[in-house]
């Protein structure tokens, strides 16, 4: 508001729409922001029909789903982290839930499902190759061990990067030798998660 003050009438009924990420917040935002121009200038807008959410965002969210899985859980977890604007929540992270709910009915604290490998194991082969770079990245020693077999980070999915998914693909498949290694080496801890030759195929 301070910046439409300034500029009084040459901007304040000029306003058609806004574009911002998904985060519920902006709904409260434009709500206000409709109030506060229509008392101070008799401007009409609805915040609802004129707010323009991110289109890369939810398109990013499709994609992971797909990428993750080929199922009707898909679909469903990209409609749940799409829906679900309040939250920090990926296609990954809401297809996991749906996936672990689907084997144990027990009330779980949502981010204590998250860390738990066999939900990720359920998804495939990616959920195998998180759980694998969560195992790296969690402890000093095994990421000094990484480091002494590849000399080059393997890199973890994350909620703010679009693309990590797909780096951390990209870093798995040219790194396919010293990952190999690395799994054998931790083979006892990670026997859940080892890559088999139709998880590499799968893959790339």
């Amino acid at each position: 508001m301070k910046i439409i003050r300034q500029y009084r009438y040459r901007l304040a009924h000029r306003i058609g729409y806004f574009t911002g990420d998904n985060d519920a917040k902006n709904d409260t935002c434009l709500r206000q922001l409709a109030v506060e121009l229509s008392r101070e200038y008799d401007v009409t807008i609805d915040p609802v029909s004129s707010r323009t959410r991110c289109a890369g965002h939810i398109i990013n969210l499709f994609l992971q789903a797909f990428l993750l899985a080929t199922s009707e859980h898909a679909l469903q977890a990209a409609i749940e982290a799409a829906q679900d604007e309040a939250k920090d929540v990926t296609a990954a992270h809401a297809l996991h839930d749906q996936l672990r709910a689907t084997t144990d009915q027990k009330s779980h604290d949502r981010r204590k499902k998250r860390h738990d490998t066999t939900g990720w194991r359920s998804i495939g082969p990616m959920g195998k190759l998180h759980n694998i770079a969560v195992f790296i990245h969690n402890s000093t020693v095994h990421n000094d061990a990484w480091d002494d077999i590849a000399g080059k980070a393997l890199g973890l999915d994350n909620i703010t990067r679009w693309n990590s998914w797909f780096r951390l693909l990209d870093a798995a498949i040219s790194q396919e030798g010293p990952l190999s290694i690395f799994l054998n080496q931790y083979h006892k801890e990670l026997e859940g998660d080892i890559l088999t030759h139709d998880d590499w195929k799968y893959s790339k």
